[in-house]
């Protein structure tokens, strides 16, 4: 596939701002586990912190080819920050705008568009694995509230995202797909981080546990309905996708 003229100007300056603002300190990073955030800094700089969402929302407009075009040129001189920025953006700030209602669209997109806070997604379980039907962290309903408990591993950006997409189902509700999805802040009493995990690469990226233990949810924060998590992330898994596939070849 040949790419368009703008798509191949687009690259080239891409490939030019990976090699001279992002490949320096890579090595040293990697090396020592240090998080990439002034790598972070400089991507929401350049608009890539939300690269896909309209400008009336603060991102740059711009499609998914010039989003893999920015995830396969970062591989190629830091896998770390390029699992960072794909985490932000595949698996918490689109979701948001493509499930979410016009309230949390306004409230959530613009300040992650802009990189003022980073996202993540809390689907993988210490003994589910990314199995959806294997859910085993809970949600109840406690008035305005829903009220979260369970925990959640190897989450990309887990101990640095602010916002992070999470997967529950309703307690008691056994083995069953009837997911939901709810959009959480890391502030929240009830919230904390645990294990941050010692990989054998990508050792830049922020991976760890999380913990949610009465964790009250707004339930103005379910991400569309009741029961719909599991059909959404799988879209959001089906897009990611494309994004490793990006980086592979980065």
């Amino acid at each position: 596939m040949r790419l368009s003229e703008e798509l191949e100007k687009f690259r080239s300056e891409v490939k030019e701002f990976a090699r001279t603002e992002i490949a320096p300190g890579a090595k040293q990073a990697d090396q020592t586990m240090a998080f990439p955030a002034e790598n972070v800094r400089k991507l929401a700089e350049q608009g890539f912190l939300g690269i896909m969402i309209p400008k009336e929302y603060e991102g740059l407009g711009l499609d998914t080819m010039h989003h893999l075009i920015v995830l396969e040129e970062l591989s190629g001189v830091c896998g770390s920050t390029a699992l960072t920025y794909a985490a932000h953006n595949s698996l918490c700030l689109n979701p948001i705008f493509n499930f979410g209602n016009k309230s949390q669209i306004e409230k959530y997109v613009p300040p992650l568009a802009k990189g003022e806070i980073l996202g993540a997604f809390g689907l993988t379980e210490p003994e589910a694995g990314s199995d959806a039907g294997g859910t085993r962290t809970t949600f109840s309903e406690n008035g305005a509230s829903f009220v979260l408990n369970g925990s959640k591993c190897f989450i990309t950006n887990g101990s640095v995202g602010g916002i992070l997409i999470v997967t529950a189902k309703k307690a008691e509700a056994g083995r069953s797909k009837e997911i939901s999805s709810f959009i959480v802040e890391s502030s929240w009493p009830g919230f904390s981080v645990g294990k941050k995990e010692d990989k054998m690469g990508l050792r830049a990226s922020d991976t760890a546990s999380i913990h949610f233990e009465e964790l009250p949810v707004p339930k103005e924060n379910l991400l569309g309905q009741q029961g719909e998590g599991f059909k959404q992330f799988l879209k959001i898994l089906d897009s990611g996708r494309i994004g490793i596939g990006a980086m592979s070849i980065g």
